[in-house]
């Protein structure tokens, strides 16, 4: 009998090998279908953790795919929310809507918006030099609160959405 490796260790090594691999690619797409889809994903909630941000600071989260802003509000942007100036609001069709509407009772320092433009469909962002939401698209402005401040040109837009989200805790917020 020989020691060494012979020609049918080598077969049966081999065959083993392929086996194994095609035992693992038989495998795969029931491993694959265990993974949840797309739309169980699309669906699911977001949590934002409260304590890391600073007044006066905008955290962007994306729920279903959608980016959705928190700020954490300063006292002078409360005061403007609350208090709006009686300036024309060029491009505004509808009722101001109030800022108490906006936000959770006990928590107006916190606004949370959906941060698409409601005319193009941008994205929008904060302009912290100018305290106002902006749509690079059409130029959109949105005041503190979401609401609707200037179009240009002069043309019907609507307020920021509001996503549905819930306090758990002080130091924690869940979109969706």
């Amino acid at each position: 009998m020989a020691i060494g490796k012979t020609r049918r260790d080598f077969v049966l090594m081999s065959a083993s090998a392929l086996a194994t691999i095609g035992a693992g690619v038989a495998m795969w797409p029931l491993i694959a279908s265990m993974k949840p889809s797309n739309d169980v994903i699309a669906n699911t909630a977001v949590s934002v953790h409260l304590a890391h941000i600073r007044r006066g600071q905008t955290v962007r989260v994306l729920w279903k795919g959608i980016p959705v802003y928190v700020r954490r509000r300063t006292q002078d942007e409360i005061a403007a929310a609350q208090h709006p100036t009686s300036e024309p609001r060029v491009g505004v069709t509808h009722h101001l809507v109030a800022d108490a509407e906006r936000v959770k009772k006990g928590k107006e320092e916190w606004i949370v918006v959906i941060g698409v433009c409601s005319r193009d469909t941008c994205q929008v962002a904060y302009q912290d030099w100018n305290p106002y939401w902006l749509c690079h698209c059409c130029g959109t402005l949105y005041d503190i609160s979401g609401r609707v401040y200037n179009t240009y040109p002069p043309k019907p837009a609507h307020d920021l959405l509001i996503p549905p989200y819930i306090f758990t805790s002080d130091d924690e917020l869940v979109v969706g």
